[in-house]
């Protein structure tokens, strides 16, 4: 099944607080598009019929804009240094987000204004199959890219971003690899997803199938 997605998402456009929002624990890898494990009942929908920014994220946004004006460090701990202030629980939500194991689902019309609503779908989740390195050390059993070729010693060339197909479930990966004392490099192509489906949840176009 094939299913339309927009080609852009608003940027800077976050729900934050309980109202329809879902925390999910998760068990594997997930992208932007692809939610594992999630729960067995579908976000609620709120009343509001267009998209807001939140205060709290405006104003720390603003002192990382401010910090960085000004030759400030502005990186990751000084993010989650500012949270706490607004959001006490802020800090450990994002290690829980940042590690895989919490994602916070957006109620489905949070991002109405814009045309977008968000559908649960089942799809695979991603899998790069080894773990990523200049060398190949590990290899995922019964893995598309075991089956595509890819072996324990190979040594790693060069590699299509992960991040950009993890993005959209269609997208291929093309990872070159040197074998042993061959000089020859072997292209490895293959689709990095799991070879069953997982329920997620995806933003579509409002109306389109």
């Amino acid at each position: 099944m094939h299913h339309k997605t927009p080609s852009s998402f608003p940027s800077g456009i976050r729900q934050q607080g309980s109202r329809g929002a879902i925390l999910i624990n998760l068990t594997s890898s997930a992208s932007l598009t692809t939610v594992a494990s999630c729960a067995s009942s579908p976000p609620t929908p709120r009343s509001a019929t267009s998209p807001t920014v939140p205060a709290v994220s405006t104003n720390v946004i603003l002192r990382l804009a401010d910090s960085q004006r000004t030759g400030q460090d502005h990186g990751v701990d000084v993010f989650l240094s500012l949270f706490p202030l607004e959001v006490p629980d802020a800090v450990e939500k994002y290690l829980g987000i940042a590690s895989g194991k919490l994602f916070q689902i957006p109620p489905v019309d949070s991002l109405s204004g814009f045309g977008l609503e968000l559908r649960r779908v089942y799809m695979p989740s991603f899998e790069l199959g080894f773990e990523r390195g200049s060398r190949i050390n590990s290899v995922v059993n019964g893995s598309r890219v075991q089956e595509a070729g890819l072996r324990v010693g190979d040594w790693v060339v060069n590699q299509t971003n992960p991040n950009w197909a993890a993005d959209k479930v269609e997208r291929n990966l093309i990872t070159w690899v040197r074998r042993g004392s061959e000089k020859k490099e072997m292209e490895i192509t293959f689709w990095p997803r799991t070879r069953y489906n997982v329920q997620g949840y995806q933003w579509f176009v409002t109306g389109e199938s």
